[in-house]
Parts: structure tokens; sequence; C-alpha cells
């Protein structure tokens, strides 16, 4: 349990509707913003939030690219508290991708590299994407998109694990190592 070894989690997160607005789990308090105009209700929501409450917060953790996260990046210097990025893909249709097609988004990048006080890259190509737009390698932590579970598949009245996974069945979404390790567990 988080609390148990002294850390709090508090997630903010749009509410969709029809949801609480507040769940308080063992391990996290959800946060369900009022947004019945979508991103700019949720966005001064969390504005309000971040300047009332943000002083109680060691660290806040961003686990969006998109343009919101100027709020608690421009919060957290304001506050003086560390704000920590996570970028999660490059290629095609990404937001790194479409903000490096054009000057303003080259100049939201370096902004949001310069603001934070560390990326968080889970790929290889993440990382090299932000090294070539001189973000230094000391604010990119690396963390491997990926889980070690310790299971044994449970197998059917044949003997055969059978697996499935679901996703788009593209090369970065990584399928085949899905399988291998399935097949490593048996």
């Amino acid at each position: 349990h988080m609390k148990d070894n002294d850390l709090e989690v508090v997630v903010l997160t749009r509410n969709m509707g029809g949801l609480p607005s507040v769940v308080d789990d063992q391990n996290y308090r959800l946060i369900r913003l009022g947004a019945s105009i979508p991103k700019i209700e949720f966005a001064f929501r969390m504005i309000a939030y971040l300047l009332l409450k943000g002083s109680n917060f060691s660290v806040i953790h961003c686990h969006t690219f998109s343009g919101i996260v100027f709020v608690p990046l421009l919060i957290g210097k304001m506050l003086g508290i560390p704000v920590i990025l996570k970028i999660t893909r490059t290629g095609k249709g990404s937001l790194l991708e479409s903000y490096g097609a054009t000057v303003i988004g080259r100049i939201k990048l370096k902004l949001m590299a310069r603001l934070a006080f560390s990326l968080v890259s889970i790929t290889s190509e993440v990382k090299q994407y932000l090294l070539s737009w001189s973000v230094s390698e000391k604010k990119i932590v690396s963390i491997a998109n990926g889980v070690d579970i310790p299971y044994e598949f449970p197998q059917s009245s044949d003997g055969v694990v059978r697996m499935t996974s679901v996703g788009r069945l593209i090369v970065r979404k990584r399928f085949d190592m899905a399988i291998r390790a399935v097949a490593q567990t048996g």
C-alpha cells in the first residue's frame, strides 16, 4: 500500500459524466474535476485545485503531453514543485511528432522541456527524439515500457497456454514481446 510507504497519491482527471467526483482507494485519491465545457472547464478547475492545494504536494506528475500540460508546469514552477512529464510515444499521429512539425510546436516542446524537472521516456525512440531537440540527457529518465510479472499462466485441459492480446496491430505495440514473454513463463 502506498500510504504505508509514506506516499500519498492524488490523481486529477476530467469527469466524463455519471461517475463519482471523488474516489478514495487504499493507494490513491481520484478527483474527477467537472468538465461540462470539457477542456476549458477542466483547465480552470485544475488551475484552481493546484493553486489551492499544490503546496501540499512534493511532486507533480503529468501523464499527458497535450497543451493542458502547461497548467501544471507553470503552477509547479510558481510554487517551486518539481513537475515530471511522461512522454509515451513518437511516430505518426503522436503529439511529439505534431509539436516537431511546426515552429510554434517546437517552441512549445522546448518550453515544456525547460519547465519540467524531468521527462520520462518509455521508449528509446522518445529519448532519441528528445535528444535530437537538444533536451539535456540529464533531464530524461528512461523507464522501459513493460512490466515483469512472475506468474505461471494456467493451462487449458490440453496443456496449452492460450493468450489473447488487445490493441492495434502495429510495430510499436510489440505484440512479439508479449508472445515471447508468455512463452517463457510456460
